[in-house]
């Protein structure tokens, strides 16, 4: 089935990409790797050399790396294309959700998870993995 096209979130998909990897510190060619798919295609895309579709926003979501709520605009061109996004909204719940199952069966179920959660927000995870300080020596910062 060939993808629908959305050419007019191009110019946003662009901009999200390139965010994402500038904050992931990624290539092109890696993230077109990561995402499955075709680094010539994604090149062409991101150059806006060939149209944006479904096809490769669906990959981006099924990845983790976009949401259906960073670029979809709610102005649909066609009920094919509404049905497509309630589709890729369930399909982020359902890998939300298996992220999170995996995340609660690695520390011990909800509980064990609820109290990384906890530990994270207040810092104390970086202390522990640091001897005592977290990122650069400084027993205030949280970033690691």
């Amino acid at each position: 089935m060939k993808g629908i096209l959305l050419k007019r979130l191009q110019p946003r998909f662009i901009g999200l990409i390139r965010e994402i990897q500038s904050k992931n510190n990624l290539t092109q060619r890696e993230l077109a790797k990561r995402l499955g798919i075709q680094e010539t295609h994604f090149s062409a895309i991101l150059a806006n050399r060939m149209p944006l579709s479904t096809t490769y926003v669906g990959s981006c979501i099924w990845g983790g790396f976009l949401t259906v709520e960073q670029i979809y605009d709610e102005q649909s061109a066609s009920q094919k294309e509404t049905e497509w996004w309630t589709q890729m909204r369930l399909v982020q719940r359902r890998t939300l959700e298996a992220r999170l199952q995996r995340l609660a069966d690695k520390f011990g179920g909800p509980d064990g998870l609820e109290a990384k959660l906890e530990a994270l927000e207040n810092g104390t995870i970086c202390k522990e993995q640091n001897g005592g300080t977290t990122g650069g020596g400084d027993p205030q910062s949280t970033d690691n």
